[in-house]
C-alpha cells in the first residue's frame, strides 16, 4: 500500500551544486582558461573504471596538448596506481590529483570542467551514483558508462554513453 512506501530520492545540495561560470571556477583553481578539462569527482575504488579514463585521456596527448584530466577525491593508496599509470603513459603532468577536497570546493572543480565523466559504477543494473545528480545540476556535459539505470535519468542531449571498460570508446567521447 502507498501508505507503507517511502521514496528516498538521490539528493544533492542544490545550494552547492548549480551552474557556475567556468572562467571564475578556473580562476579560483588556477586552471588555464584555454585548457580542455575533463573531470571525475568521487571515490577511486577499482570498480570505478578510472584506469580506463586515464588510458583514454593518454590517447589524446598529441592531438590535445592543452587537455587536463582532474581526478578529484580518493585515498592515497587508490590514487597511487593511477598516478603510476599516468606516468607510464607519459601524461603524469597533465593528470592532476587534488585528492579529497572539502565538499564546498567540489562544485568549483565541476564548474571548471568541459566534460564530467562517470567511467564506471558499482553495479551493472542498479547504479544511481550521487555524482550523476551533482554533475547534472552543474549543467556541464556528461560522459557516462552505458548502464540502463543511468540512461533512465541522464538526458541523451546532455550525455554521451560509452560501453563499460572500453577505453577506445571513452577516448572517442572525450574527443567529441
Amino acid at each position: 500500500p502507498a501508505a507503507q512506501v517511502t521514496v528516498i530520492p538521490d539528493a544533492y545540495d542544490e545550494g552547492l551544486f548549480h551552474p557556475r561560470e567556468r572562467a571564475a571556477c578556473r580562476g579560483d583553481l588556477g586552471i588555464p582558461l584555454d585548457a580542455q578539462v575533463f573531470l571525475y569527482a568521487g571515490l577511486t575504488f577499482s570498480y570505478r573504471g578510472l584506469e580506463h579514463l586515464v588510458e583514454a585521456f593518454a590517447s589524446l596527448r598529441d592531438d590535445f596538448p592543452r587537455a587536463r584530466l582532474y581526478l578529484v577525491g580518493g585515498r592515497p593508496a587508490e590514487i597511487a596506481p593511477l598516478q603510476a599509470q599516468a606516468a607510464a603513459l607519459g601524461v603524469a603532468a597533465r593528470v592532476l590529483f587534488p585528492g579529497q577536497v572539502p565538499l564546498a570546493q567540489v562544485p568549483r572543480y565541476l564548474g571548471a570542467a568541459d566534460a564530467l565523466v562517470i567511467p564506471g559504477t558499482v553495479s551493472d543494473e542498479t547504479a544511481s551514483p550521487l555524482k550523476m545528480f551533482e554533475y547534472m545540476a552543474m549543467g556541464v556535459p556528461v560522459i557516462s558508462v552505458d548502464r540502463p539505470a543511468l540512461r533512465e535519468i541522464l538526458p541523451p542531449e546532455g550525455a554521451l554513453f560509452v560501453p563499460p571498460a572500453d577505453s577506445a570508446a571513452l577516448e572517442g567521447a572525450l574527443r567529441q
